[in-house]
Order: structure tokens, then C-alpha cells, then sequence
């Protein structure tokens, strides 16, 4: 092969190169952008325009100045519950009770009025009436009752335990002769203490088990009681 053929064969070759850069490059400048596939967590159905999630939601509007397409993205609160915080007693501070055997203390039945100062503490004054008689000596006795005391709950429960302090006055009304019963004569004053349990829901009412002890004119008298009643 002449040198003037072989000159030919390699212009040939190069021209081939060329041609086929050529092309390549133009195929690649005829689409810049290629399209780069979808994050799943993006898509969305194509008949919904809006992706919920717990914490929020992704809503697609268009724009009517430009009119692209823009997402928004709008958080949702938590929904908040309903807490009873406030306390039973704070709620209702007032209240009218009717009691068995005790408040006022001592007596048969009584009536009382009663404040909650604060959730752990109430106060209480109390009216209340009792009987007593003896057949053999012809004696017949009528007391009244009247007490105001101190309640300290040692929880903030609807049902709580409580520690009372308190003082009472009695007087009787005495009609015939004898020396009294239980060794009562006449009036006396003396403080008193007890321990229960009071239950008061957040609606206002109120029920209560205490147990009260005292001494009036050097008798020791002690007696388990119920109270029911209201708070406003």
C-alpha cells in the first residue's frame, strides 16, 4: 500500500470519529433535562389534591398570577382532651349537711353548715338536739348541740380520709329529780376530736363516716356518725 493510500484510509477513519461525536453530542443537547424518578413519599393519588398525614396535611393549589402549581403544607394541632383539674371541694365551697350521731357532737341529729376554705381544708357549725330519761327517778333531759369544727383531709381525693377538731356546747332543759344520766346535770363546754372518711364528687354532693370523742363534766363520751348533704 502506497503512503498516499494510507493517508486516505486514516482521513477516512478520523471522519468516522468525528460524524459519530457529532451526533452524540447533539442528541444530548436536544434533551438537557432528564427526568429523575418520584420520591414515593411524594406521590399522590391522581384523583386527590390533598395527602393527610397525623401531623399534617399537604394540599396542592395553583396559583392564579402565575399559574404554577404550589404546595402547601398545613400542620395540624394536637387535639387537646378534657382534664378535670379543679378540685371537687374548690368547686363547690358551700354546703348544707344533715347528720346522724354526730356533727354537732354529741347529739341524736343535727344540721350543719359547712365551707371548704381550700381542697384540704373545711370548717363546719353545727345545731343539734338529743333526749334523755329515767324512769325510775322521773328524770327527762332535752340537749342542744351546738359545735363548730375543723376538718384537715389528708388527700386531695373526691374520697378522702380526715383528722377533725372541734368544740361543742351542750345545755338541757331538765324536768324532774335525779341525779342525770351518763352523768350529765346540766350545760357544759369541752373541745373535741375525730377521725373519717368524706366522700364530695364533682357533681356537689357530699357523704361522710367520722367517729368523735369528747368529755363533758369528766365523762368520757365517744360516738361513730353519718352525715349527708349538698355543696353549691
Amino acid at each position: 500500500m502506497s503512503l498516499r493510500s494510507l493517508g486516505i484510509c486514516i482521513k477516512l477513519v478520523l471522519l468516522f470519529i468525528v460524524l459519530i461525536f457529532g451526533k452524540t453530542n447533539g442528541a444530548l443537547a436536544a434533551d438537557p433535562a432528564q427526568e429523575l424518578p418520584a420520591s414515593p413519599t411524594a406521590e399522590a393519588s391522581p384523583n386527590s389534591d390533598a395527602v393527610e398525614s397525623p401531623t399534617a396535611t399537604v394540599q396542592e393549589k395553583t396559583n392564579s398570577k402565575t399559574g404554577d402549581d404550589e404546595v402547601i403544607v398545613v400542620k395540624k394541632s394536637p387535639k387537646a382532651k378534657r382534664v378535670h383539674l379543679e378540685p371537687s371541694r374548690e368547686e363547690h365551697p358551700f354546703g348544707v349537711e344533715l347528720a346522724l350521731l354526730t356533727e354537732p357532737f354529741p347529739s341524736l341529729w343535727g344540721i350543719n353548715l359547712s365551707y371548704n376554705i381550700i381542697q384540704w381544708v373545711r370548717v363546719t357549725v353545727g345545731y343539734g338536739s338529743f333526749s334523755a330519761t329515767d324512769a325510775l327517778s322521773n328524770y327527762k333531759a332535752t340537749f342542744t348541740t351546738i359545735d363548730a369544727n375543723v376538718k384537715g383531709f389528708l388527700a386531695p381525693w373526691t374520697f378522702a380520709p380526715f383528722l377533725s377538731l372541734g368544740y361543742t356546747h351542750v345545755s338541757a332543759t331538765i324536768t324532774g329529780v335525779g341525779t342525770g344520766v351518763g352523768g350529765l346535770t346540766g350545760a357544759g363546754s369541752s373541745p373535741f376530736y375525730g377521725f373519717g372518711f368524706d366522700w364530695q364528687t364533682h357533681g356537689g354532693f357530699n357523704l361522710g363516716f367520722e367517729y368523735q370523742l369528747t368529755s363533758i363534766d369528766h365523762t368520757a363520751i365517744g360516738l361513730p356518725g353519718f352525715y349527708l348533704g349538698w355543696f353549691f
